[in-house]
């Protein structure tokens, strides 16, 4: 569909904006750098509860985070965000039935990962006020049995700040993804402000796994199993130094994607990018090795043209080390003034549900448009094993920035589509979680 820049690692970076983009990644309310701050949203005169996270256990079961703020008026940098939230994980049947509902304290919980036994996983931060030189996040990763009894608990990282953003069972274990300004496990000591990492947790409570960064700000948002043993991690970059030389081109942030056997090393590594900033959200892995990533572009040359002069285009990209050109654009959708959360997840029955916020009033894929009603919509997606659009559905108005939230997405035994997100109605913002027969 288009060519795809490769990018070398000869950036020059705007300071003021490597400043703002660790000021996002230590309130995690929006983790990627905007050039320009988008215009104030529509006020939002209460915030009962938020959706952050879901995901489907066995007999179909949901795990869903409902949130609420603490502190709706603290000001981190001169910005208006929730200094933390309330989490609580809740246990429903598959049509909506509680069976338990557990408090996890304050913090920000951005995944769940369900067990084959019933259990669940819970990954996430804490934000700690005060500190020198600013506000920290520390990681953790805490599982609870299908009865909701509280398990193990990890803590990740030390004195500054660690970033749980995704986390992910396999048959090796619990993994945590994101990124940390201090060794997480027994990792060597941290290349610049925040480092990538992908870590695994041991039954003694000791990591594994690995730390990648350059001398700025590298951060891990997604990873992905591959069948046949390993793990792909994708992030954004502005300093990380990687194995495969390719064409230069300038731009702020760019992806990368590190490959990693089952023994933890690193087989494969590229970056990714255009003359502009580009994001990955979200990404599955294929059978044959390959993996699909889900993200926004403001680079022209990345997105087809489709990206504007003053915002972002959603993609969907292939990326296949075994062929030439490895990379290939399969959509894009237009368009959001800023980047928005994103999931992607497979379907049994085949092919790739998608969902995600965009602001703006309208957005559109393939010639098929949704109205947000708002500041900010949501829509759901659906892609055949081509990358092809079959259907597309609004979610209707959503929590606008700058008090973006995730949303969870996962898929029924049965094939339904279900996403968890935060509806604003109103001026109220409440968690919605709905599961769609016909997409």
């Amino acid at each position: 569909m288009a060519i795809v820049v490769l990018k070398t690692e000869s950036e020059v970076v705007d300071p003021t904006l490597a400043v703002f983009a660790q000021i996002c990644l230590l309130i995690l309310l929006g983790c990627t750098s905007r050039p320009e701050p988008a215009p104030a949203p529509d006020p939002v005169s209460q915030v009962e509860t938020a959706a952050t996270a879901l995901a489907v256990g066995p007999g179909g079961d949901h795990y869903v985070i409902e949130a609420s703020w603490v502190d709706e008026e603290q000001l981190l940098a001169g910005l208006r965000l929730p200094a933390s939230l309330h989490s609580e994980l809740v246990r429903r049947s598959a049509d909506g039935a509680e069976r338990w509902r557990r408090d996890l304290g304050e913090g920000v919980v951005w995944s769940l990962a369900a067990h084959p036994d019933g259990g669940v996983t819970v990954a996430g931060n804490q934000l700690v006020l005060g500190g020198d030189p600013g506000p920290a996040r520390h990681g953790s990763l805490r599982g609870f049995d299908a009865d909701g009894n509280a398990l193990a608990a990890h803590a990740l990282g030390g004195d500054g700040s660690t970033l749980v953003l995704s986390s992910l069972v396999t048959d090796d274990g619990t993994w945590a993804i994101g990124g940390a300004s201090d060794p997480v496990g027994n990792s060597p000591p941290t290349h610049g402000e925040l480092d990538a990492f992908a870590v695994r947790t041991q039954p003694d409570g000791t990591f594994s796994g690995v730390q990648l960064g350059g001398s700025e700000v590298d951060l891990a948002l997604t990873a992905a199993a591959i069948d046949t043993g390993g793990l792909w991690m994708a992030g954004i970059t502005r300093s990380l130094q990687l194995s495969v030389p390719v064409e230069a081109a300038q731009g702020g942030w760019d992806l990368f994607l590190v490959r990693l056997t089952p023994q933890d090393e690193v087989d494969h590594s590229v970056r990714l990018g255009g003359s502009k900033s580009d994001y990955v959200y979200s990404s599955v892995a294929h059978s044959n090795g390959s993996i699909t990533l889900a993200g926004w572009s403001a680079s022209p040359e990345f997105s087809a043209g489709v990206a504007p002069d003053d915002g972002y285009a959603l993609y969907l990209l292939h990326y296949d080390p075994n062929t030439s050109p490895p990379a290939r654009l399969l959509l894009t959708g237009c368009c959001s003034s800023y980047d928005q959360h994103l999931q992607l997840v497979r379907v049994p029955s085949g092919g790739l549900a998608l969902a995600g916020g965009f602001a703006g009033e309208a957005f559109s894929i393939s010639g098929s448009r949704v109205d947000s009603g708002a500041a900010v919509g949501g829509f759901l997606a659906r892609v055949d094993d081509d990358g092809q659009l079959t259907a597309l559905k609004s979610l209707g108005p959503m929590l606008a920035q700058p008090l973006d939230l995730p949303i969870g997405l996962a898929v029924q035994p049965d094939g339904r589509v279900c996403v968890a997100h935060s509806s604003l109605i109103e001026g109220r913002v409440q968690a919605h979680l709905t599961c769609d027969t016909e997409l």
